[in-house]
């Protein structure tokens, strides 16, 4: 079925922190009606959002709005890279993290108004192994984190805070071989994070300077610190300092190997996956149409 110049809008009900309004509501009373060419849909279930995706693009959808958080951004927009489709972001997650790179409003009526008014442009993807992601993927501590994340009954940024604080104190460095391009290191870390996009959400910036369509991922290496280093580490997230900090180390590069000292978590824009050995990471340029 053709549905060149219409938009469909992606609706994860479960998603984020936010009071449960009745979005399906807010949408009509601002005109985003199947007369005014936009459809809406509901997720029920994991995935969904990704099968949605996959045949809107298909079915020659203009745009794919998607009303939820990074993890069902991420869904939605690895089934339209390459693609015609564009996508928009209505965040109602709890990080955002691609929303707040882009300057989307965490308003969700000025964010809809992007559907009428807002203009193309095109951005990186980077792909982990055979997961696609938008702001990063990382291994270490961030994943382990985010594997405990996925399992928690509670959302939002104090319910992350309080798994990290907890998670900390068995947490152990790793060994890690980090080829970025044609340069080689070795390196025990506490985490690693491949950024696309600046931050991980939540205006935490773990790439300050990441430009997500310059053809470039940013190798992001927070080294062993002590316990009272920690401190500095985190707030400097959130002034946008972390490069300045000694026990931080970055690369720039299109292809990334990290060699890996035993089987561990990895994310991609906070989904957690396994890895055994090897984790190839690379940059696709300008490949994803967003609003």
């Amino acid at each position: 079925m053709d549905k060149s110049g219409r938009t469909l809008i992606i609706h994860n009900p479960r998603a984020g922190t936010k009071n449960k309004i009745r979005f399906a509501d807010l949408i009509k009373e601002h005109g985003f009606t199947s007369e005014h060419g936009f459809d809406y849909a509901e997720t029920e279930y994991g995935g969904h959002a990704s099968e949605m995706a996959n045949q809107a693009r298909l079915d020659g959808y203009k745009t794919v709005a998607v009303a939820g958080g990074d993890g069902t951004m991420n869904e939605v927009a690895s089934q339209l890279v390459h693609s015609d489709t564009s996508l928009a972001i209505i965040p109602m997650g709890s990080g955002n993290g691609l929303a707040r790179h882009l300057g989307v409003s965490m308003d969700l009526v000025e964010a809809l108004k992007l559907l009428k008014t807002g203009k193309t442009r095109e951005i990186d993807c980077g792909e982990a192994n055979d997961k696609k992601f938008f702001c990063a993927a990382g291994v270490g501590f961030d994943a382990v984190v985010s594997k405990a994340f996925e399992s928690s009954k509670t959302r939002g940024m104090a319910s992350y805070i309080l798994l990290g604080a907890k998670t900390y104190f068995g947490f152990k460095s790793k060994d890690y071989k980090i080829t970025v391009d044609d340069q080689t290191v070795e390196r025990r870390a506490f985490l690693i994070s491949v950024a696309n996009g600046a931050q991980f959400g939540n205006e935490a910036f773990i790439s300050p300077h990441s430009i997500i369509d310059d053809g470039k991922l940013e190798v992001c290496i927070v080294k062993p610190f002590p316990f009272i280093g920690g401190f500095g580490l985190f707030f400097s997230l959130f002034k946008k300092t972390i490069d300045q900090n000694k026990y931080y180390e970055s690369f720039s590069g299109e292809k990334i190997q990290l060699e890996l000292s035993r089987p561990c978590y990895y994310h991609c824009d906070g989904e957690v996956f396994e890895v055994e050995k090897n984790l190839n990471i690379q940059v696709h340029s300008k490949s994803l149409k967003v609003l």
